[in-house]
């Protein structure tokens, strides 16, 4: 009797799923070809610190390699955490770290980096392809890939992305940092309805990346869905409260949605979290005038002004005359048909913000015929230039555009 209980009991714990299961093996140790095609592929710093933290690396390190990492974009702070990870782990090296084709792709991906912080992006490219013809089983040389071919062949060079990406994809389905990429692109394309898909799949397979939240949310607003905005700002702050850019964007669409309190309140938090970002300043300076309050108005904008002359900004302005010779491709506008039958020339002249990549995200018309006006927003929206530095750092920038449409004469 006592024996049949016993095989019963063993029997409801096979059929349930209750019988003890082991333990998940971890994650193995990052080697120097994953955690540099990482950083070259763009993957968020805050992810790379924790996941170094909590999966360690498998190499000793030298300047060479960590010099490496700072060309493409390492932060002082992801520099630490792979100094900590190397002094956890001692002067062991897992077997096998050094093998072929590692050992042959580290080269390509170590002189990639020198190459890309110096904007060298087609010899860039020559080396990624290099590494990948060693192997071509890797999905992270492929987002690799993807993400110099902008820069490296202009305006097709986001379709090559994205074919990149894609085969990224193939080769590992899960990868999340594929999806972020295509949906830069498709951004770039104008698919902002594609956009949105993949970057909603970027949070479906890591809800935790509130980077993903907070580029979802712009989209999100580009498309006019302000509400579904809403919620994914606030999806990114409730992963990331200390992001003082969520809260800013997020002050910044409360404003457009007229909610003014709200915006102050997030503009104060952004202010609060980063007190040496002037472009926090400027925002919630602008709010606090609208709403009257001039006299604090002006003293944001005094601490925004002393910290720009403090502290350079990583978004600087310059005329249009400098920026046009760093065009890299730069489609002609269509000239509207009623305009042409009408006669109708001039100059439209746009504001814009040309990203730290040198893409163009935000065109503001200034002046110009109304009837122009939405083709040459459309044109300049696709131009592309080289990214501009500031003391070695990516920085955006803020220029004028003139698009001048001459009458067409027959």
């Amino acid at each position: 009797m006592i024996r049949a209980l016993i095989l019963s009991v063993i029997f409801l714990f096979s059929v349930c799923g209750w019988s003890a299961q082991a333990p998940p093996e971890p994650a193995k140790p990052f080697s120097q070809v994953e955690l540099l095609a990482l950083r070259l592929a763009g993957q968020h710093q805050d992810h790379m610190e924790r996941d170094i933290a909590r999966r360690g690396i498998d190499f000793p390190l030298d300047e060479d390699y960590l010099n490496a990492l700072r060309a493409a974009g390492g932060s002082d702070a992801l520099i630490a955490a792979v100094r900590k990870a190397a002094a956890a782990s001692g002067s062991a090296r897992a077997s096998g770290s050094s093998a072929a084709p590692d050992a042959q792709v580290l080269p390509h991906l170590l002189q990639a980096a020198k190459l890309l912080q110096n904007r060298a992006w087609p010899e860039a490219e020559k080396e990624i392809r290099a590494a990948i013809a060693i192997e071509p089983d890797n999905p992270l040389l492929h987002v690799d890939l993807s993400g110099v071919l902008p820069s490296s062949l202009g305006e097709p060079g986001w379709t090559a992305a994205i074919a990149e990406d894609r085969e990224a994809l193939r080769l590992e389905p899960s990868m999340a940092l594929a999806h972020f990429h295509i949906a830069t692109a498709l951004r770039q394309q104008g698919d902002t309805t594609g956009a949105i898909a993949e970057a909603r799949e970027v949070v479906r397979l890591d809800a935790d990346d509130g980077r993903a939240w907070s580029e979802l949310a712009r989209l999100l607003e580009q498309a006019g869905d302000l509400d579904g905005a809403l919620a994914a700002y606030q999806q990114a702050l409730a992963l990331s409260p200390d992001a003082a850019f969520s809260h800013r964007n997020l002050a910044e669409l409360l404003e457009k949605k007229g909610d003014l309190d709200g915006a102050l309140m997030q503009a104060r938090e952004a202010v609060h979290i980063a007190p040496d970002r002037a472009r926090g300043h400027y925002v919630l300076a602008r709010i606090l005038r609208t709403k009257g309050d001039k006299t604090e108005a002006a003293k944001e904008e005094q601490i925004a002004t002393e910290l720009e002359a403090k502290n350079p900004p990583r978004q600087v302005r310059a005329g249009g005359a400098v920026m046009a010779k760093g065009l890299i491709y730069q489609p002609k506008p269509a000239y509207p048909r009623e305009a042409q039958k009408a006669g109708i020339e001039g100059t439209v002249r746009m504001e814009v913000v040309i990203a730290r990549d040198g893409t163009v995200q935000n065109v503001k018309l200034l002046s110009g015929p109304p009837v122009l006006a939405s083709a040459a927003m459309k044109a300049v929206g696709k131009w592309r230039y080289r990214p501009s530095l500031l003391n070695g750092e990516p920085v955006e920038v803020v220029t004028e555009v003139d698009v001048i449409f001459p009458t067409l004469r027959k």
